[in-house]
């Protein structure tokens, strides 16, 4: 979860932000790399992709499929620089393939989106359905359905109030529950708890 002092960096106002998706993290295959870059092309949107290639084989594969055009490749960022890239977005992509590892994961990149006023667009995890359309900051979709992912882009970039609307959903979601500070009294607790057996 993110820190409070990041979160309570205020957000850009909407009318500030670019008709543009972005994704942070480790870039691969089982990460959504081909259906982001199809989706956004499908969507008219760009793509901002912040973050590390698992291989360079990889990135060069990803360099020569349709929609690469539309797509800003940035490399590693710090905290304040990946800040400056969310202000400028529309929405957040984690459209992660639903490996073992993935289903019950809580992506760090999920609630930085939140925290930033980003609706996102995730997969339909139950654990990610959960988390984003019960806080009613986003949509799931199926990730490997390119055409439902770009439609959803589409609908955030298309209807810039409802997509803020969700974002700051999401951004108070965040403030109020997932931070750092409340889970850090979690997990100290375990630890005396543990150390006390």
């Amino acid at each position: 979860f993110p820190e409070l002092a990041e979160v309570e960096v205020e957000s850009s106002a909407w009318e500030n932000r670019e008709k543009i998706a972005c994704y942070q993290g480790a870039i691969s295959w089982e990460r959504g790399l081909r259906e982001m870059v199809a989706a956004v092309s499908q969507a008219n949107s760009r793509l901002l992709l912040a973050g590390a290639f698992s291989g360079e084989v990889d990135r060069k594969a990803v360099q020569g499929l349709p929609g690469w055009e539309v797509v800003e490749e940035l490399g590693m960022l710090n905290r304040s620089e990946l800040r400056a890239m969310m202000s400028r977005c529309s929405l957040g992509l984690v459209l992660f393939h639903p490996c073992p590892n993935h289903k019950e994961a809580q992506p760090n990149k999920l609630f930085e989106y939140m925290a930033a006023g980003l609706p996102v667009v995730a997969s339909n995890f139950p654990l990610w359905h959960t988390l984003v359309e019960g806080q009613r900051c986003g949509r799931c979709v199926d990730p490997s359905d390119t055409k439902a992912v770009a439609n959803a882009v589409r609908w955030m970039i298309d209807n810039p109030s409802e997509a803020s609307v969700m974002g700051q959903r999401g951004r108070k979601a965040v403030i109020r529950d997932f931070h750092w500070e409340k889970e850090e009294s979690k997990l100290i607790s375990l630890y005396n708890e543990l150390s006390s057996n």
